[in-house]
């Protein structure tokens, strides 16, 4: 068969042919010279334009969608400061809208909450304590989000927490710890810092925290600390935990509201700061603002239990090890304030001592302070110290797994059970709380 060059001119058929075969409506192709027989071809030029052109729509049509199509909720609910009759929602929707909260307040009436923006938050007050209120976020008529939030305990009634840290890498293995957090029905979650790796930036919140926790995050309240990846970058370094949270505003003067904070839980005072501070900060600002802390009014009476919340550990077999700015200035004011347990996160292990007092571990009837970290929440795991390197006040250690620890609290008993990533338990004890003040 002859080939003809697409370049040449093809010859004209006559027009009585043309005609021919178009009246009889079929054309004898073995009655055609080869040369007629022969395809057209596209220009692959006009191929690669035309993709580009459907990429481009794609693309811009992507991009067009969250400002044209109906809002939806992007990021959250999630519950903040809960106490026995109230507690916040925050929700960011996809695009600026209108919403409303709809819930039933204790008396039985049927309660509406309006809000406007992207960043939602709404504060659902006249609540019954211990209860898992239902709520609904809508968008005209569009319901967009229905959930059960939590009250918190009152005084006298036993509460669980779960604490974790170092956790925002947004891998299978913070995702799979993650999962089995809901199984312990904690009342809150409390974490020790690195939220959001590498530098918390915003845009990194929706993968690495928001979608890891989104069972726990509608359903219960969530107390976080900074961690130094969550300050690493902007000017105004923890402006996206800021931007996120709902905190509370009784932080010491001179320093960024909810950077620093304290809250009640049930007959609990816990204390959170933040540890990036410098060490003439740390003692200058953030120690008297402790006993401070410590010091006001509780609605019982009294705290029973008090904890402190921090990034940096004092005392690590980890790869960072102890932060003397830390350990040198505030220790002796965990012991004057009987603080009884000191969480923190920064090594990517769990490691747990013994009751500690003045840097021993304590003896006969003091009362000493147990110093946890908790920083195997996601983040690759840290390699420890040789054994023979411990101190002798270390209780447990273990870096072989991700793992949380769960606290249990029943009036003067505490009970504490660290869970790996496949579930089983890796670490467990408790403390008694007597009338004297000591802890055993």
């Amino acid at each position: 068969m002859s080939t003809i060059d697409p370049a040449t001119p093809r010859p004209s058929a006559p027009a009585s042919a043309v005609s021919g075969r178009l009246a009889d409506g079929a054309a004898d192709a073995e009655s055609l010279p080869d040369s007629e027989t022969v395809s057209r071809s596209v220009h692959p030029r006009t191929i690669l334009l035309a993709a580009l052109l459907v990429a481009v729509i794609g693309v811009l049509g992507y991009a067009a969608y969250p400002y044209v199509a109906p809002p939806w909720i992007d990021e959250g609910p999630l519950v903040q400061q809960s106490t026995p009759t109230e507690l916040t929602l925050v929700w960011f929707t996809s695009r600026e809208a209108g919403c409303e909260v709809r819930f039933t307040s204790a008396d039985g009436g049927a309660q509406k909450l309006t809000t406007r923006g992207k960043r939602h938050a709404a504060r659902l007050t006249g609540l019954r304590s211990s209860t898992a209120t239902e709520y609904s976020i809508h968008e005209g008529d569009r319901e967009l989000f229905r959930g059960k939030a939590h009250t918190a305990r009152a005084a006298d009634e036993p509460f669980t927490f779960v604490v974790f840290g170092d956790s925002g890498r947004g891998k299978s293995d913070q995702y799979a710890l993650a999962a089995r957090m809901p199984a312990e029905k904690p009342d809150f979650l409390l974490h020790t810092g690195d939220l959001v790796y590498p530098a918390g930036e915003r845009h990194d919140y929706k993968a690495k925290f928001f979608k890891p926790y989104a069972a726990l995050l509608a359903s219960v309240a969530f107390w976080p600390s900074l961690g130094n990846h969550d300050v690493a970058k902007e000017s105004d370094s923890a402006a996206p935990y800021r931007e996120v949270f709902e905190l509370p505003q009784n932080g010491p003067a001179g320093q960024p509201p909810e950077n620093n904070y304290w809250f009640d839980y049930a007959n609990a005072r816990i204390a959170v700061f933040d540890s990036n501070l410098d060490e003439s900060t740390t003692r200058s600002v953030i120690l008297p603002w402790l006993r401070s802390a410590f010091s006001a009014p509780h609605p019982a009476g009294g705290p029973r239990w008090r904890f402190v919340v921090m990034h940096h550990p004092v005392y690590s077999v980890g790869k960072h090890g102890d932060t003397p700015r830390i350990r040198d200035n505030l220790v002796s004011v965990f012991e004057e304030l009987a603080v009884d347990v000191v969480f923190s996160g920064h090594d990517h292990l769990h490691e747990r001592t013994v009751p500690m007092v003045g840097g021993r571990a304590a003896s006969g009837s003091e009362r000493g302070v147990v110093y946890l970290v908790s920083g195997a929440g996601g983040a690759k795991l840290y390699s420890v110290k040789p054994r023979d390197q411990w101190p002798p006040y270390y209780a447990m250690v273990n870096n072989e797994t991700h793992s949380f620890t769960v606290i249990r609290i029943e009036n003067e008993r505490l009970r504490a059970r660290t869970v790996g990533l496949t579930g089983a338990g890796i670490d467990e004890w408790e403390l008694t709380r007597s009338p004297e003040g000591s802890n055993n």
